[in-house]
């Protein structure tokens, strides 16, 4: 399901700065339904890496992008971010798939109130209308994201 967080989960781990400084080559590739596959591992060299291959739809586009890389070692990762449950389970080596989920609807109000409010509370006055933005997030983490963020650049006071 689209907007759960996936891509976004994938670069605050390819961008954090304990995972940067263990590989010598990242290189994030996102990998849609019309890929070019010669131009996508041009850029790709290999060495120690970390890959993230973001969206891919099919396992066919996972073995040919995997191909050319040999066993994962000396620390090498690839990740990968998908829509389809039987791409990550065929893409998985060592690990489980993470599976994302949907927020509960107090889950969304908190992530929406502490990225909007920052260590304050909601005010009063905008409680109801804020847990009603936070409901109309139907789960998604990123739509609840990017409204938080919208309201945290404007004055929080009912008009």
């Amino acid at each position: 399901m689209p907007s759960l967080g996936k891509t976004t989960l994938a670069y605050k781990v390819y961008n954090d700065k304990s995972v940067s400084i263990h590989f010598d080559l990242r290189q994030w590739c996102t990998v849609d339904q019309g890929y070019a596959e010669k131009k996508l591992l041009d850029k790709i060299f290999n060495q120690r890496y970390l890959i993230v291959l973001d969206d891919v739809w099919d396992t066919t586009t996972w073995d040919e992008l995997t191909r050319p890389f040999p066993e994962v070692e000396k620390g090498s990762r690839i990740i990968l971010t998908t829509r389809k449950k039987e791409v990550a389970l065929h893409g998985k080596l060592y690990i489980a798939p993470l599976n994302l989920r949907l927020l509960r609807s107090e889950e969304s109000w908190e992530l929406l109130e502490k990225r909007a409010f920052g260590n304050e509370s909601c005010p009063d006055d905008l409680l109801d209308v804020g847990k009603e933005i936070a409901e109309n997030c139907k789960g998604l983490s990123l739509v609840s994201n990017m409204i938080a963020g919208g309201i945290a650049r404007r004055e929080k006071k009912r008009t």
